[in-house]
């Protein structure tokens, strides 16, 4: 019964809880004129109490359209929409492609006009062409940093904040500081 009470007391102290983090271009602490590789962390010069670390980032730069070069045995009314050819799906796994491309093309890519259906003057029926979803990219390296500590927000009057060393903090009660607070509060961390 101790037990639930204190997950039920824990439940009722929490109000708000949100992440303290930011991303950045590049993986460098620029004041240690430090460069770090995909997968690395590290503590920021600029502030120990946060963690970064270095990952591989996909920037999109444009969706086109492209047709398949294997065109559709199924034709439709010339009275319908060519939009319908466009309905007309591929296998899951060939309904889109990812192409990397470099920072440089990605400045001057455009996509190529997209062909119409087919008319077949025999049938005098449009003949379908597939289409696939094309999405070009470039990667660069960012890193995410994120706060190691928490930043009490909204503390109950009856509580204070006490620093336990550089990135750490706890709650206490006013009157008996070595008592965690059981008011509610909201925090960043």
């Amino acid at each position: 019964m101790k037990f639930l009470l204190s997950i039920l007391s824990v439940a009722l102290v929490v109000v708000c809880v949100s992440a303290d983090c930011y991303r950045q271009i590049g993986c460098e602490d620029k004041k240690r004129k430090s460069e770090y590789e995909y997968g690395q962390r590290w503590k920021p010069s600029t502030n120990p109490c946060y963690r970064c670390s270095c990952y591989e980032a996909k920037r999109y730069v444009l969706g086109c359209q492209k047709a398949v070069e294997k065109e559709s045995s199924r034709a439709f009314s010339v009275k319908k929409s060519a939009f319908i050819a466009r309905l007309y799906k591929l296998p899951t796994e060939q309904q889109f492609e990812d192409i990397e491309i470099t920072r440089e093309e990605a400045k001057t890519i455009e996509c190529d006009p997209v062909p119409g259906p087919i008319f077949n003057i025999k049938t005098e029926k449009f003949q379908n062409r597939i289409y696939r979803n094309v999405y070009y990219y470039y990667t660069e390296k960012q890193s995410q940093c994120c706060s190691r500590t928490i930043a009490y927000r909204s503390i109950h009057p009856s509580c204070e904040a006490v620093q336990i060393s550089e990135c750490r903090w706890k709650v206490v009660q006013k009157d008996h500081p070595t008592e965690p607070c059981n008011g509610p509060m909201s925090f960043v961390g």
